[in-house]
């Protein structure tokens, strides 16, 4: 899943056709999942909320150790971030115009994209209601998920992130099982200076924080259901 990205052109998915897909297969290649801001108090009861070390710092979701056993297959009532319920499409970056532009794009999987599956793409020449929903959901988030990026981008600024691994014992033996993500330092925030964090609560912002200081938590969660 989320192997084979390609940009979303009409002239080549007029025929084409997409299947729905389990969470379990969402999530074979790929357990980080991309937050918009609305949904980071959301999911902090049940995974652990980080922020990512790339170049477009965002709250993501550590979905767990295995596709096949985590909260979202163990509780069934626990909702799909949007990134997944938008599968296949996506939004990545493109360069045009020697700019970068956000852009629909798709995951061309050959188990799940194809003339034989179950949902057109388009129905003539026009999307079809359900690729329609789920590309305006994409463009929705995207807008999200840009929201949650002015907030880290704060926290950058006020040197409050510190980074971080997660490593389990594996027989005995330490492993690295997530390298490189962000955490806000509780330290620093604490000493935040109070014009600071007046702006920041009138934004909404303590709340998302402190939802994702809470969210940590969970990693024992995420061990203990394997067990």
């Amino acid at each position: 899943m989320y192997k084979n990205i390609k940009l979303f052109k009409k002239s080549e998915n007029l025929k084409n056709k997409f299947s729905q897909v389990s969470i379990e297969k969402k999530l074979q290649n790929n357990k980080l999942i991309p937050l918009g801001i609305d949904e980071v108090i959301k999911y902090a009861d049940s995974f652990p909320i980080l922020i990512s070390t790339n170049e477009q710092n965002e709250f993501i979701l550590y979905a767990g150790l295995v596709a096949n056993k985590n909260m979202f297959t163990e509780y069934k009532n626990i909702e799909e971030p949007n990134f997944l319920k938008n599968y296949p499409f996506l939004m990545i970056k493109a360069k045009k115009d020697d700019k970068l532009i956000d852009i629909i794009a798709y995951d061309e999987s050959e188990e799940f994209i194809g003339k034989d599956k179950d949902i057109s793409f388009f129905n003539e020449d026009k999307l079809s209601n359900k690729a329609n929903e789920k590309i305006q959901n994409v463009k929705l988030l995207a807008t999200k998920r840009n929201l949650a990026r002015i907030l880290i981008q704060e926290l950058k600024q006020k040197d409050l992130l510190i980074k971080q691994s997660f490593n389990i014992k594996i027989n005995g033996e330490e492993k690295m099982i997530l390298k490189d993500y962000y955490i806000v330092n509780r330290t620093k925030l604490c000493e935040l200076d109070d014009k600071t964090i007046s702006t920041w609560a009138k934004n909404g912002w303590i709340g998302l924080i402190d939802a994702h200081i809470y969210s940590l938590r969970n990693f024992q969660k995420i061990v203990d259901i394997i067990k």
